[in-house]
């Protein structure tokens, strides 16, 4: 409604400048059928869910920096679990669409056409709306301490100025983070095991360094696992890759946290069994 860029979707860009390009001319973004996504790009979903700069050489210079802001609202279309990385996932809110099986298909001039005579009432509703929020908004706090804190900060506004039972909507949020926190561990070989073997300490968990740790995952994964790709080959990747791991395992019930032990960095496992 008040984007100054009319391209309805477009197919996912291969490069980051691409991406800062179609993010500086519109307010959102459609991307449709997306089938993967790099750890790269997903890095840059990131950065534009929450904001942040990416630099680059100035052109005709051999020294001059030139930075981009990137910060927009992005829309991602597809059949396919393109959502692999933890901290974007954070960043996503996931809705699955499904088809009405007594609906029929509009052609696109109909479609525009009822739009069309409807969008008025809808701009000026929604505008009224985000009006009562902004009054309410300095007043609530969220109940869960999400990564989009702000995000959760409205829906707790929302609920107020639309009446609904406090915590409904950030509930109903909470929950899509941890199904999609869930989508991905069931996908992580490494994650997988460290909640099979959570599971099975006592109540108090277990604390040890990285190469104990190892040694554990190794015994309960078996050799076929440890010799695949993605398996961790030594303690500090074991580190690099439970760090990306903290958030979905939390999701699944499994505390994990890094700490310090004398000169050594250890790790505590515990199961929580507090969500499933």
């Amino acid at each position: 409604l008040l984007s100054p860029n009319t391209v309805p979707t477009r197919a996912f860009p291969s490069k980051s400048d691409d991406l800062y390009i179609a993010a500086k001319n519109s307010l959102v973004l459609f991307f449709d059928n997306v089938r993967k996504l790099t750890t790269g790009m997903s890095d840059l979903l990131c950065i534009a869910a929450t904001g942040g700069f990416l630099s680059s050489r100035k052109l005709y210079t051999d020294a001059d920096e030139f930075t981009h802001a990137l910060h927009v609202c992005v829309v991602l279309n597809g059949i396919h679990d393109f959502i692999g990385e933890p901290d974007l996932a954070q960043r996503c809110l996931v809705i699955n669409v499904r088809k009405d099986p007594e609906a029929k298909n509009q052609s696109k001039a109909d479609l525009a056409k009822a739009f069309a005579a409807d969008a008025p009432h809808i701009f000026g509703g929604m505008l009224d709306l985000m009006a009562k929020i902004l009054a309410v908004l300095p007043e609530v706090e969220p109940i869960h301490d999400e990564r989009m804190i702000d995000f959760a900060r409205w829906l707790a506004a929302l609920e107020r100025v639309v009446g609904l039972p406090e915590g409904q909507l950030q509930e109903a949020y909470h929950r899509n983070l941890l199904d999609s926190a869930s989508n991905i561990l069931s996908t992580d070989l490494l994650a997988m095991t460290v909640l099979s073997v959570a599971k099975n300490l006592p109540a108090e968990g277990w604390t040890g360094t990285p190469t104990e740790l190892l040694m554990a995952l190794n015994a309960a994964a078996g050799t076929n696992a440890t010799t695949t790709a993605h398996w961790p080959k030594n303690p500090s990747a074991l580190s690099l890759q439970l760090r990306e791991l903290i958030e979905p395992l939390s999701a699944a019930g499994v505390a994990l946290e890094q700490g310090k032990r004398g000169k050594t960095r250890s790790w505590h496992l515990r199961y929580t069994g507090s969500n499933t």
